[in-house]
């Protein structure tokens, strides 16, 4: 759940910043959105999956297992894709922001500020704010240890990818290939 959480957080941040740029109503900008809606929709069907999927072994629940590592290995995946459609749609609007709260104050600067900062939809110290916010998430040194975190969260993708393949079930997939490959044979005329 705590990965779904971020997962909605970062598309309700890329959704506000959409927003504010005024470029919602673009069909470039709904189209990379509708991605990032369905891989946190995917994400969030595989979390609901485990308890679908859930076997009882002696008494006790447990997750699915293939379902947890496919969760795992798609986290890894996820994340850094997400991260790069929200820099493509946001594109240069995290560069240019004032220094610090302070510029605000300051009698020089504070007008062009408030002209220059705004948006159609904010004034300048609340765009600010959510563009701080952006930076914060994609640029710093904070959202950086984020994005290398759930890339490795589950350990290295190699070793979880194998353990999807080590608990797929292989058979039920070859059987359907089996079954199909035993159907009378219609030769062309």
């Amino acid at each position: 759940m705590r990965y779904v959480t971020k997962l909605r957080f970062m598309i309700g941040l890329a959704q506000r910043s959409i927003e504010m740029i005024g470029s919602s109503s673009s069909p470039q900008v709904q189209i990379s959105m509708g991605e990032l809606a369905a891989l946190v929709s995917i994400y969030e069907g595989l979390l609901l999956a485990h308890e679908a999927n859930a076997p009882i072994k002696d008494g006790v629940l447990w997750p699915s297992v293939v379902t947890l590592y496919s969760a795992m290995a798609m986290q890894s995946e996820f994340n850094g894709r997400m991260l790069e459609m929200i820099r493509e749609l946001v594109s240069s609007l995290v560069i240019s922001q004032p220094s610090s709260a302070a510029d605000f104050e300051n009698p020089e600067i504070a007008p062009v500020i408030r002209r220059y900062m705004r948006s159609g939809s904010m004034d300048a110290r609340s765009r600010t704010a959510m563009v701080r916010l952006l930076w914060d998430f994609l640029g710093t040194e904070f959202g950086s240890r984020h994005a290398q975190y759930e890339k490795f969260y589950g350990g290295s993708s190699l070793i979880v990818k194998q353990n999807v393949y080590r608990n797929f079930d292989f058979k039920r997939a070859t059987a359907l290939v089996d079954k199909a490959l035993s159907l009378p044979v219609v030769l062309a005329r």
